[in-house]
């Protein structure tokens, strides 16, 4: 059981003030029994409001007196207080209201305190997540942004009419393997759609290489997960003649692996 929660909950004042229901009354009661800081926050809460109707109590005025006891001698036929007697007057039944409505007041003003401290916290945790959500979203955009941009660049690259297309069939090893290189001298672009290569077995990766002058030239590993649907970057190597594409140990190669080029072709 939460104890706290229960406290913060308000019922234990109308508890005090007399304004919970019946349901409310038995089951601040049961909880004052079983749980000895409950009761003891009632009693605080009591002693709380009748500290504070003794402060702002309103003495009756002193001619009250007077017009009550003439009033008493008007409606009976004797004297209910013998006039020798002094009579210390009291309201007392007046008092407790009083205390009560001021008790009232404080209760209500603590919890509508409470209350706005509570929807304080959360507006400021929801600001909190909003923020983020904010960050996120404009994460979000800028990535979007920056691969537009690529987009962009790719297909001026690609409907530049000085883009050779070059193709790379497969060897004998890969007869169906099959890969565009998009080649732009004057921009000194290059991209790579593979069409279909084999997967790699375990351990092993694709890697590609530039023939320039009879040497190969490393241009990287190659990710072959998204065939035929993302059309790679690939660097730009000067003197270029045609690519080749090799199955290595994972890891890359500093030669490539001649018994295994699974696709090749010329500018």
């Amino acid at each position: 059981m939460d104890i706290q929660k229960f406290l913060n909950s308000g019922v234990v004042e109308k508890y005090v003030l007399g304004l919970a229901d019946p349901e409310d009354m038995d089951r601040v009661e049961r909880m004052a029994k079983d749980y000895p800081e409950v009761n003891k926050h009632i009693c605080k809460m009591q002693n709380c409001m009748e500290e504070y109707a003794e402060m702002h109590a309103i003495r009756p005025p002193k001619h009250l007196k007077k017009r009550i006891l003439s009033k008493l001698e008007d409606d009976v036929v004797e004297p209910l207080i013998p006039e020798s007697e002094t009579v210390v007057y009291r309201l007392p039944q007046i008092w407790k209201w009083g205390a009560g409505i001021a008790a009232m007041m404080i209760v209500t003003l603590g919890g509508v305190s409470w209350m706005l401290y509570q929807n304080q916290n959360a507006a400021y945790k929801d600001l909190g997540l909003l923020a983020t959500q904010i960050k996120h979203l404009q994460d979000d955009q800028q990535t979007l942004q920056t691969s537009n941009e690529m987009i962009r660049q790719k297909y001026s690259v690609l409907k530049d009419v000085t883009t050779k297309q070059v193709q790379l069939k497969g060897s004998q090893i890969a007869p169906q393997a099959l890969a565009v290189v998009y080649w732009n001298p004057d921009h000194n672009k290059g991209y790579l759609n593979i069409v279909n290569l084999p997967k790699c077995p375990n351990g092993h990766a694709y890697q590609m290489w530039a023939d320039v002058n009879g040497k190969h030239v490393n241009m990287g590993m190659l990710k072959t997960d998204e065939n035929g649907t993302i059309l790679h970057t690939i660097p730009y190597v000067n003197g270029s003649r045609g690519f080749v594409i090799t199955m290595e140990v994972e890891g890359g190669s500093i030669h490539p692996n001649t018994e295994k080029m699974y696709a090749v072709g010329n500018i």
